[in-house]
């Protein structure tokens, strides 16, 4: 069959179950609490001992991975990317999947970004005991299976629906619900409680998500249900990058860059800018080490010794980057003031990304407070101009890193004490300095410019600062367009879910 018209008429089923034209929502007590459709997402429930059949050549084009939960469970997820092969995916799993008692049910996303996957089951609690009459014959009626009472608040039982029922668990909850005869009805869904992601040592990665302290990280759970940063290149100009490291092989870049041949490939001249690397873009989710805040990102490769070089090939890594496609620069090191560097930078900021700008991304340094008679330690070319978004570093505490520098051109502040990240020689260790501040938030602005490619680097930038959390220990007194300030903190914490929810879609 013509594959339009294939999808035209996997939309009509969409319309006919009611997935587009529609709130979706489940209740609370008795409120609605708002759904969205993830609609490359489909989950399939098989009796016990049941086998999936083969899929069709048009379903296997249409899939990304197929996941098995439990053993009955089974999630389907579309490679397709517009909007009418991803909608085609749960009528092609209805049709194919036609085994008695095989049910297709779709996937949802709660306001938080939290994924919300369809089980059969419904949970629902009785106004008293002697309403299990009515709870028996309302099953029965509606094809619904009781499944068990709770044995620790017997009010509480569990049904679960069947191809019978008329619907999906969402539908045949809430109906359930609007009948008045019980207290609470809500579907049992499933989704990840416990963790964002199973990399080994995710839980030592304090700035992603703080188990001890929470909050004081750049939140990168919740927005990586929104985005990873895919599509986006962040330019890392240091010392060079691991290459074949097992966290970052994925995601590097092809092309590279080294300042000292003047030609590819990058070299590794140290372990700083593998760090770094790490940190805005490590692998997630493969089993090992680390993840990075944007996750699938690229990271392009401009490599430097740092030690005894020059402001010029310093500059030309920073022109090397913007010219071949760089969305975020990120630079963890400071010189002496420079034209040819200012220029360089200049070019990233206002020509880059076809003009829409670069964001470039600088560690503000780690000179600590200010010396007497200043009211800046702010290191080159954090302070060279507004456009440059300079990071300062928190401990996992929310205070400032007492190395930390300070002054008028802090932007904002990110975690940079005590980061967990990669190294060559395909491992990873500590390390701390604004040095691993810099790269959350060149992370962050990868986030948001995946959901939003469109925006300007000036818009990432105010969305960064807007969104950033107040934390540590000074009063934010100063008041700007974008919201209250200090010369310590900047505008506050960088967070990831807060940027993303004030991102304008496309």
């Amino acid at each position: 069959m013509d594959r339009k018209i294939v999808l035209s008429l996997l939309l009509s089923f969409f319309v006919v179950c009611g997935l587009f034209g529609q709130d979706l929502f489940y209740y609370h007590g008795n409120k609605k609490v708002p759904l969205d459709l993830v609609a490359d997402k489909a989950t399939v429930i098989t009796p016990k001992g049941a086998i999936l059949p083969q899929t069709s050549p048009l379903l296997v084009s249409l899939l990304k991975g197929v996941e098995r939960l439990r053993y009955n469970l089974f999630v389907y997820q579309s490679e397709a990317s517009q909007s009418d092969s991803r909608v085609s995916l749960l009528k092609s799993l209805q049709s194919k999947f036609s085994q008695p008692r095989v049910l297709v049910m779709p996937c949802y996303r709660n306001t938080s970004g939290l994924e919300l996957l369809s089980t059969t089951d419904i949970n629902v609690k009785l106004k008293k005991a002697s309403d299990i009459s009515s709870l028996k014959r309302y099953a029965q009626e509606h094809a619904l299976e009781i499944v068990e009472q709770d044995p620790f608040m017997p009010l509480w039982y569990v049904v679960a629906i069947t191809p019978a029922s008329g619907g999906n668990v969402l539908e045949v909850a809430n109906r359930m619900y609007e009948t008045g005869l019980f207290a609470s009805v809500a579907p049992d869904f499933t989704f990840d409680a416990q963790e964002c992601t199973y990399d080994e040592l995710f839980t030592d990665q304090w700035g992603l998500f703080n188990f001890e302290n929470q909050g004081i990280d750049v939140g990168v759970c919740t927005a990586w249900n929104i985005s990873t940063g895919l599509g986006i290149k962040i330019a890392i100009v240091d010392t060079g990058v691991e290459r074949n490291h097992s966290d970052l092989q994925a995601n590097i870049f092809p092309q590279s860059y080294d300042s000292e041949s003047n030609g590819s490939p990058a070299q590794v001249y140290g372990s700083h800018g593998s760090h770094c690397a790490g940190i805005a873009a490590a692998v997630r989710n493969n089993g090992v080490f680390i993840a990075g805040v944007a996750s699938d990102a690229k990271i392009m490769v401009a490599s430097n010794p740092l030690t005894w070089s020059s402001v010029y090939r310093l500059s030309r890594c920073i022109n090397w980057a913007w010219q071949n496609g760089a969305d975020v620069i990120s630079c963890s090191w400071r010189t002496t003031p420079s034209t040819i560097l200012e220029e360089a930078i200049d070019g990233a900021l206002f020509s880059g990304r076809n003009g829409r700008g670069c964001v470039f991304v600088k560690s503000a340094g780690n000179a600590g407070l200010p010396p007497n008679g200043s009211n800046s330690s702010i290191s080159y070319p954090g302070d060279y101009r507004p456009e440059v978004l300079t990071v300062g570093s928190i401990t996992s505490l929310g205070l400032r890193s007492s190395f930390s520098s300070v002054g008028p051109s802090l932007d904002v502040v990110a975690p940079g004490s005590r980061i967990l990240s990669t190294i060559p020689n395909n491992t990873i260790d500590f390390s701390s300095g604004t040095s691993m501040a810099a790269p959350h938030v060149a992370g962050v602005a990868a986030l948001i410019l995946q959901k939003n490619p469109l925006l300007t680097g000036e818009q990432v930038r105010n969305i960064i600062k807007r969104s950033a959390r107040k934390v540590g220990d000074m009063n934010y007194n100063t008041v700007t367009p974008l919201g209250t300030y200090n010369t310590y903190y900047g505008y506050g914490l960088v967070k990831a879910d807060q940027a993303l929810a004030i991102t304008p879609s496309l």
